[in-house]
Formats: C-alpha cells, sequence, structure tokens
C-alpha cells in the first residue's frame, strides 16, 4: 500500500469528499460523491477505470491518502481549473478527468494545493522517461495568458487576472520585468509596442 503523509482528516472537505467518492467508485461501498449525483457517478466511474489500468485505490476507511489518489486529485484540479501550463496526464484518463473536473465545477473547487500533488506523487521511476500512456497537456504559461488577455481586453482589473490563475505577486513581478504596466490602482494593460 502505497500513501503518502497526508491524513485524510487534515484536508479539505472538498478532497475529502472526492477521495471518499473514488474509494467508494472501487471498492463498491455506497458513498458520498460530495456532489450531485451525475459528479458521483462521473467520479466511480474515472475510480473504476483509473484501477483497471494499476492505479491504486485505499479503501474506504483508510486514514491516509494515496499516492495515486493524490495524483488523480491533482489532475482534476487541473481540468477544473483548464490550466494550459504543461503537465503530464495519463492519456487513458484524460476524458474521464475532464469529464468529472466538468461535473464537480458546479457544486466545489479543488483547491490550488491539490494541483500540485499531480507532480509531487510521481514515482520516481516514471520521472524520466515517463510512462508512454503519459501525455503532456497544455502548453501556454500564465505569463503568456496574462499578457493575451490584457492585449484582447485592453485595461484589466488585478481581479480579472487572479481569475485565470494569475497570484498578486507573480502579477507585480510582471510589472517590474515590464510585461504588464500597471495604469491605476488595481488596473493593469499590456505594454505599447514600441516600433
Amino acid at each position: 500500500m502505497s500513501v503518502t503523509r497526508i491524513r485524510l482528516a487534515r484536508t479539505g472537505r472538498a478532497e475529502r469528499h472526492v477521495v471518499q467518492a473514488l474509494r467508494a467508485g472501487v471498492h463498491g461501498t455506497p458513498g458520498n460523491a460530495g456532489a450531485s449525483d451525475e459528479a458521483g457517478r462521473l467520479l466511480h466511474a474515472l475510480a473504476r477505470q483509473a484501477h483497471a489500468i494499476g492505479y491504486e485505490i485505499l479503501p474506504v476507511g483508510a486514514a491516509y491518502l494515496g499516492k495515486d489518489e493524490a495524483r488523480l486529485l491533482g489532475w482534476l484540479a487541473y481540468f477544473q481549473r483548464e490550466e494550459r501550463e504543461t503537465l503530464l496526464v495519463d492519456g487513458a484518463l484524460i476524458a474521464p478527468l475532464k469529464q468529472a473536473a466538468t461535473a464537480l465545477r458546479a457544486d466545489q473547487r479543488l483547491p490550488y494545493q491539490v494541483l500540485l500533488w499531480a507532480n509531487r506523487f510521481t514515482p520516481a521511476e516514471e520521472r524520466s522517461p515517463p510512462p508512454a500512456r503519459f501525455q503532456q497537456v497544455g502548453r501556454t504559461t500564465v505569463r503568456s495568458r496574462a499578457i493575451a488577455h490584457t492585449q484582447a481586453h485592453g485595461r484589466v482589473s488585478a481581479q480579472a487576472l487572479r481569475s485565470i490563475g494569475l497570484s498578486h505577486q507573480y502579477l507585480s513581478q510582471l510589472c517590474l520585468k515590464g510585461a504588464l504596466v500597471r495604469v491605476g490602482h488595481g488596473f493593469y494593460e499590456a505594454p505599447p509596442n514600441k516600433i
């Protein structure tokens, strides 16, 4: 059994409900999906497919989070956010991950920290080279998304930039580097093109 140091009781409500739904889907016990019935059904299907191709889903009463469960949570968080950063995802699970993430979007959003688990709990033998079934998803960076958003919309608020994944600290760094221009308190624009 491959577990992390993360106690399930110390995670957030959204993570606990998703993990319970994944475990219930594999081990056949009716569990609370933490979302609508459709989301629970899709999480059960995702768990069964992941288990069938070799992912370890722990029993319902397990106190700790499994490494494969953490990776599945990270991938779900990735597809909830429609991130454009590069991430290695198992190609056999992309379709069910997208469906489950879409069903969860209306009810609950997994925190950003969970997104980091996707790569953190990758076994050493998978880090280099990745298995053939893993695919690289997303290609643009947060910086390029921010610049493209400001070019498309003109003057944008800091809140609008945060909604596309830009943190306050990174926004300040982009201004210092000249990638964005602060035009007022909380408003930013793309820098003018110099000829």
